[in-house]
C-alpha cells in the first residue's frame, strides 16, 4: 500500500480559491484600516478635548485681563480728575497768597 500525501484540487476550483484568498486579504485589510481609523478618531478626540480645555482657560484669562485693564483705566480717569481738582485748588491758593502780599 502506498501512501499518497498530496492534495489534489480540481482545475475548475482554482479561480474560486484565488477569489476567496483575495476576498479574505481584502477583508483583513479593511479590518486593519477600520482599527487604524478607530484609534485615529480616539486620538483626535483626546486632542480636541485638550484644546477645548485650553481654550476655556484662555477665555477666562482674557476676561480677567479685560477686567483688569478696565479697572486700571477707571483708576487713571479718577486720578486725572483728582489732579485737575488739586491743580485748581493750588491755583486758588497761589492767587490768594499773591493778593495778600
Amino acid at each position: 500500500m502506498s501512501e499518497n500525501n498530496t492534495i489534489t484540487v480540481p482545475t475548475w476550483a482554482l479561480p474560486l480559491i484565488v477569489s476567496l484568498a483575495v476576498a479574505l486579504i481584502g477583508y483583513g485589510a479593511s479590518q486593519a484600516r477600520a482599527d487604524a481609523t478607530k484609534s485615529e478618531v480616539e486620538r483626535v478626540g483626546k486632542v480636541v478635548e485638550k484644546i477645548e480645555q485650553t481654550s476655556s482657560q484662555n477665555e477666562k484669562a482674557v476676561a480677567l485681563n479685560a477686567q483688569a485693564i478696565k479697572q486700571i483705566a477707571d483708576s487713571l480717569d479718577k486720578q486725572e480728575e483728582i489732579s485737575k481738582s488739586s491743580d485748581a485748588k493750588l491755583q486758588q491758593l497761589i492767587e490768594i497768597m499773591l493778593e495778600n502780599r
